[in-house]
C-alpha cells in the first residue's frame, strides 16, 4: 500500500487474490494488482517476470501488462521486491482449446525475441528433485506414496535423457490457473517459470485437442515430459499441503506419477 500511494493510487483497500509463492494483491479500487515477493526465494523470478513482461507488452502479446510501466520496487522497511500489474476482469467463461493454443503461440512468437538470458526448464526439475530429497518437507506424505514418487521421479528424468530436442523460450507453466478469459479474449499470466527448453514441456499442460494445433510435436518426448511435470507439481503441491485447496492437486498429480510408472 505504501508502494502504490507513491504512484498515486490512495484509499486502496487491499484484497488477497493469492498467498501461495508470492502474495498477490488487488489494490481496490483502483485497477491494478501488486505482486509481492516476501521471501528471497522468489524474487529473482518475479524480477525476471516483470522484465519478460514487459518486453512481451510491447510485442503485442497475449499477457496481462505490467502496471503503467512502473518499475520492480523493493520495499525499504521490508525488503519485499513489489511489482504492479493491470487488473483484468476474468469473465469464467470457459477458454477454448483452440483459443489456449493460439494464444500461447502469440507468446511464444513474442519470446522469441527476449533478448536476455533464460534459466533452463531443468532448473525447475532439479529444485523439485531437491525438495523430493528433503524427508521434512515431503512429511504430508505417506512413506509408500513418498518412495513411489521419488522412484517415479527418478525414472521419468532418466527417460528425458533419451531424448534430444530443439530448445526455445517458454511460458514454463501454461496452465488454466495461469490464464485469464478477458472480454479481449484469453491473457496470460504469471511468468515466474518463464525458461528455456522443449516445447513439448510448455505442451504438456494443454489437452490433446490444444496439442494437435502445434506442427512437428515428438509425441515420445511429450509422453515424458506429462508425468515428469506431474512429478514436479505433485512435489510442490504436497510440500505445501497445508494450504487451502493444495492436497487434491497433489493426489491427482501423485495418481498420473503412479499410473506413468505401474
Amino acid at each position: 500500500m505504501e508502494i502504490a500511494e507513491g504512484y498515486g493510487l490512495r484509499t486502496v483497500e487491499p484484497l488477497v487474490l493469492q498467498d501461495t509463492n508470492n502474495t498477490v494483491v488487488w489494490l481496490t479500487p483502483h485497477p491494478a494488482v501488486a505482486k509481492v515477493a516476501t521471501g528471497k526465494q522468489t524474487q529473482p523470478s518475479v524480477v525476471r517476470e516483470h522484465d519478460v513482461c514487459r518486453h512481451l507488452a510491447a510485442c503485442g502479446a497475449p499477457i496481462r501488462h505490467p502496471w503503467s510501466d512502473a518499475p520492480i520496487r523493493i520495499h525499504e522497511r521490508t525488503g519485499y521486491v513489489v511489482s504492479l500489474w493491470d487488473f483484468l476482469e476474468d469473465s469464467g467463461n470457459e477458454i477454448s482449446a483452440l483459443a489456449m493454443a493460439e494464444t500461447l503461440k502469440g507468446v511464444h512468437r513474442a519470446l522469441a525475441s527476449y533478448p536476455s538470458p533464460l534459466p533452463s526448464f531443468r532448473d525447475a526439475l532439479a529444485a523439485a528433485d531437491q525438495a523430493l530429497g528433503d524427508g521434512q518437507r515431503m512429511r504430508a506424505l505417506t512413506e509408500a506414496d513418498l518412495a513411489m514418487l521419488r522412484a517415479g521421479f527418478v525414472s521419468l528424468l532418466a527417460q528425458l535423457e533419451d531424448h534430444t530436442f530443439v530448445s526455445q523460450p517458454l511460458h514454463g507453466e501454461p496452465h488454466l490457473g495461469n490464464v485469464l478469459s478477458t472480454a479481449a479474449g484469453p491473457r496470460w499470466i504469471d511468468f515466474e517459470a518463464v525458461s528455456y527448453g522443449p516445447l513439448e514441456w510448455d505442451l504438456a499442460f494443454l489437452t490433446d485437442d490444444a496439442v494437435a494445433t502445434f506442427p512437428d510435436v515428438e509425441p515420445r518426448l511429450l509422453a515424458v515430459l506429462r508425468p515428469l511435470n506431474s512429478a514436479r507439481v505433485a512435489t510442490w503441491c504436497w510440500a505445501r499441503a497445508d494450504l487451502p485447496g493444495m492436497r487434491s492437486h497433489a493426489e491427482h498429480h501423485l495418481e498420473i506419477v503412479r499410473r506413468a510408472i505401474a
